[in-house]
């Protein structure tokens, strides 16, 4: 499974909800259904991040915003929340 398939199946979740996901389904895993399997790996990538999303220098960024803007705090990547 690659990043966006992962960020796609976990949906945009803050950074402390997908870490309470992985520990609540790592915690006993022999429960786990497929599905919930398959959410527990992408949890595991999208917490390690997109080698491929880095901020290029020279570039402004969004860092903080309202509900609904593209910005880093809302989990979108770098290159969504670019300031043109």
């Amino acid at each position: 499974m690659n990043y966006a398939k992962a960020k796609k199946l976990v949906g945009n979740q803050p950074t402390f909800a997908l870490k309470n996901m992985v520990v609540a389904l790592s915690t006993l895993q022999f429960l786990n259904t497929p599905a919930e399997n398959l959410r527990l790996k992408a949890a595991q990538i999208v917490l390690k991040g997109d080698p491929a999303d880095k901020p290029e220098p020279f570039k402004q960024y969004a860092l903080t915003g309202g509900t609904g803007t593209k910005c880093i705090m809302n989990g979108n990547t770098w290159a969504e929340s670019e300031v043109v």
